[in-house]
């Protein structure tokens, strides 16, 4: 689920590459040679396999970072798609929208365990320096009446 912002800057940058008037191909490729990460050389590769003839059913097993979750697959069935000819840009829109409901999600769910992480440093050192501010003077003054 990490990799879904990779996802993300992928499509969109492959949906303004199609905008501007470049294939698909041409698109993946550029966008593709700039990136580092494990996902992009996978695609990169993949890409390039594909373009030179083989099939996608014997490419993907070898390359586990593409199918390691159901949006990558989904993913990489419309670029194969758009590599075959077919338009894609209703498709990469639809994914577009789901990528952003799915980080949506994620961004809610990690708002909701937020107060569950912050009360240990809460309790542990904000509570005893508020308790040690309001007890000290009271202590201070009880030491001085003896």
């Amino acid at each position: 689920m990490n990799s879904m912002p990779v996802l993300l800057e992928i499509l969109l940058l492959l949906r303004l590459e199609m905008q501007l008037g470049k294939s698909i191909s041409a698109g993946l490729a550029q966008i593709l040679s700039k990136k580092a990460d494990p996902l992009s050389k996978s695609m990169r590769v993949w890409s390039q396999r594909l373009l030179a003839g083989q099939k996608s059913e014997i490419i993907l097993p070898s390359l586990p970072e593409l199918t390691k979750s159901p949006i990558r697959k989904g993913f990489i069935q419309v670029l194969e798609k758009g590599l075959k000819g077919s338009p894609i840009d209703q498709y990469l829109l639809d994914l577009e929208k789901e990528f952003y409901l799915l980080s949506e999600d994620r961004a809610e769910r990690a708002a909701q365990i937020l107060p569950l992480k912050l009360l240990a440093p809460l309790t542990l050192l904000i509570l005893p320096g508020i308790m040690l501010i309001l007890v000290a003077p009271v202590l201070n003054s009880l030491l001085l009446d003896f």
